[in-house]
């Protein structure tokens, strides 16, 4: 006996793409698990944009996704094997709870990976303080393009993160000590979101982008970060940039930021003022620093430009 037909995928292409769209996350998920031929279709999609996060807990894995204008968050829960989804259009959010007979957690997150996410890079977010949750739940995600970790524990450190995650190219910490075996690693990116640093942190790290946000240095430090620099440390730099908000620190002074540096004045305007400076081996960087909403520092190393950098281009 043939096997049953669903009507929708008896459609043209053209007419069933057309009638796919109109569908939203929750419909594409409850149609491609009735089928390898609807999965394929709703595979075809690949509607999902922008950041795509993923949350670890002991008791679930999530999705963090944005389909169209429309934002959904998907738990699976790892003891029950099912599957919530959270629709948020402001401002207000709809739940819908979904099973299927015989799948197991594995088998959902397996599938909305390979339905939804493809070879997409994502974000992990890990906030359990403990260790052994990460490497337990490991099996669940080793499979994901993870490409950045956001970590909000000093004991999750202990893991080897890069070995797990061999993708990874970006590390942003919360408030908690580093340890140095991971600031020395050669990563593309590190971020220190509201997170307390020592200027000797940063000198530690050989990446090529670091960014400090909402966390309080002194033009002295600033002035000392870039003496290191003219005297050859971290030649992978590329992009430094530092934003702390106007109520918790002056504004920088331009004699202060510069003392014993020769540099060169470039460009001031309303937003920013911009100078140039040169490393022993004649590289150049420029500096820009400003009062736009956060007082902020900004050092670009040639040949980048400050006008590839968003937060820079977007007052200019």
């Amino acid at each position: 006996m043939d096997a049953v037909s669903f009507p929708i995928l008896r459609l043209p292409q053209p007419a069933l793409k057309n009638a796919l769209r109109q569908m939203f996350l929750v419909e594409h998920i409850s149609l491609s698990v009735l089928s390898a031929k609807a999965k394929q279709q709703v595979a075809k999609l690949n509607e999902i944009r922008g950041n795509i996060y993923l949350f670890v807990s002991s008791s679930m894995v999530g999705f963090n996704l944005r389909s169209k204008w429309i934002h959904f968050d998907l738990s699976v829960d790892l003891d029950k094997s099912t599957i919530e989804i959270r629709k948020h259009e402001a401002p207000r959010y709809e739940l819908t709870n979904l099973s299927m007979p015989g799948f197991t957690a594995k088998q959902w997150i397996d599938h909305i990976g390979c339905v939804f996410l493809k070879n997409g890079n994502l974000t992990l977010l890990v906030q359990n303080p403990q260790r052994r949750m990460i490497e337990e739940r490991y099996e669940y995600i080793r499979e994901f393009r993870i490409v950045k970790l956001e970590i909000y524990s000093a004991e999750i450190q202990e893991s080897p993160l890069y070995d797990m995650f061999p993708l990874l190219k970006c590390l942003s910490f919360g408030p908690f000590p580093r340890h140095q075996s991971i600031l020395i690693q050669n990563a593309d990116k590190f971020i220190f979101n509201e997170s307390k640093f020592t200027l000797n942190e940063i000198l530690l790290c050989n990446c090529s982008s670091i960014s400090v946000d909402n966390q309080v240095t002194s033009d002295k430090d600033l002035n000392r970060f870039m003496k290191h620099w003219i005297k050859g440390s971290n030649h992978r730099l590329e992009l430094f940039q530092y934003h702390c908000r106007p109520n918790n620190r002056a504004l920088i002074v331009e004699s202060e930021l510069f003392k014993g540096i020769d540099y060169k004045v470039e460009q001031m305007d309303r937003y920013w003022k911009q100078f140039e400076i040169e490393r022993n081996d004649g590289t150049k960087a420029m500096i820009a620093f400003g009062e736009n909403g956060f007082v902020s520092f900004i050092m670009c190393v040639s040949p980048l430009v400050l006008l590839d950098v968003p937060n820079f281009n977007f007052f200019y």
